[in-house]
Parts: C-alpha cells; structure tokens; sequence
C-alpha cells in the first residue's frame, strides 16, 4: 500500500520532470505527526545543502502535493537533514490509520557507529 509521500512523490515526478530526479527523489518520508496542531510531514534531506534547496525552490509544490496526497489543506511540511536529532514517530507504514496513533516510540539500539 502506498504511502502520503509516495502518491505526493508520483505527482511531483509528473509536475518536476527531470527536476524530480535530481531534488526530490532523495528525499525521504521520516514519519506524521499530530501534536496538537496541523499533522505535519516529517521529511529528511541527503545534506544542508540539499536541505536549503529543497527548501527554497521546491517547498511550495512538495507541500501542495503532500496536501493533496492526505485531503488535508492545513498540512504542514517539516525537513530535517540526514543525521540530525529526528523526532521519535511511529513508522508511516499505514497511512489509513488515524493521525491520533503518531506517538513517541521508545528507542531501539543501534549498531556502534551507525546513527539511529
């Protein structure tokens, strides 16, 4: 079953074109939050660079698409970059499950040497 940021990926894919390939695609779906306010999508960047272009030539459409994608025109769209403190969400594996089930998981160890 796809995810919110897979139908938003395949409607980016059509409005980017080759553009999609290059910013877009590398970015990946971190989780959905619910916390008192707009559900926000968490979505996480290769590196700050490609964060900060991400950010100031695609957010708009990435937002709009991922509005379409859940049928919610107050969402809300959060980019972290690649190995930064992320949020603790619970995995977007089922999208049809309510927002209210997007809490804190506790943290499971790592491998020495690789971020969790």
């Amino acid at each position: 079953m796809p995810t919110p940021w897979d139908n938003a990926r395949h409607e980016l894919r059509a409005q980017l074109g080759a553009m999609f390939d290059i910013w877009v695609a590398p970015v990946r779906l971190h989780g959905i939050t619910d916390d008192s306010g707009p559900r926000t999508v968490h979505l996480v960047a290769p590196n700050d660079t490609f964060s900060s272009w991400v950010e100031s030539s695609y957010r708009d459409v990435i937002v709009e698409a991922l509005r379409t994608s859940l049928s919610d025109p107050t969402l809300e769209m959060r980019l972290w970059v690649e190995g930064a403190a992320l949020p603790a969400l619970v995995p977007t594996l089922f999208p049809a499950l309510p927002p209210s089930v997007s809490e804190p998981v506790p943290s499971v160890p790592t491998t020495p040497g690789r971020p969790s």
